[in-house]
């Protein structure tokens, strides 16, 4: 038999290279980096074609935040290597400007910054985690597009109990 060994190698980048061998020698060279979800850049412009501010608040380092940053084309503010902590107080330093916040995540280290926002969205697979429970609107799946819908629909949302007010009121 033949000796495999897999090491991993420093991250250039935002990418994480995986270096194989067989038997000592150098037999493939595995670069790994996380991918946009597609239709990313086009949810991201319609937002801040609101007036939304959009701030990326990642645990990843800083090179992959900039590259996924760079990717989409937008004007994003950019916090890397956050922990959960960070993201947290991120949060909170924007409310306590006055801002309503809106937290988008995907795990359980985002669940206390979920917990705090205003408005907390996760994508999860799973019917309950700690981040669905501490978010308000629970993403099936992780299609971009579905933050977009849950804007949209809240507005809509706010649009149709303001008017029943009003008219309540002029009745």
């Amino acid at each position: 038999g033949h000796v495999v060994s897999v090491r991993g190698a420093d991250a250039a980048h935002g990418e994480m290279r995986v270096l194989c061998e067989v038997d000592g020698q150098d037999a493939a060279t595995f670069v790994l980096r996380d991918q946009l979800k597609r239709g990313a850049r086009d949810v991201f412009a319609r937002i801040l074609g609101l007036g939304i501010e959009l701030s990326l608040a990642t645990g990843d380092r800083r090179e992959a935040a900039e590259r996924a940053v760079s990717e989409l084309g937008l004007p994003l503010h950019i916090e890397a290597e956050c922990t959960p902590e960070a993201k947290l107080i991120a949060i909170k330093t924007r409310q306590k400007a006055g801002r309503v916040v809106g937290m988008v995540g995907d795990g359980i280290n985002d669940a206390p910054a979920l917990a705090q926002a205003d408005v907390g969205l996760v994508f999860t697979n799973e019917a309950r985690t700690a981040a669905s429970e501490a978010a308000d609107i629970a993403l099936l799946g992780g299609d971009v597009e579905q933050v977009w819908q849950a804007l949209r629909i809240s507005q809509d949302t706010v649009r149709v109990a303001t008017q029943g007010i009003l008219l309540g009121i002029g009745l």
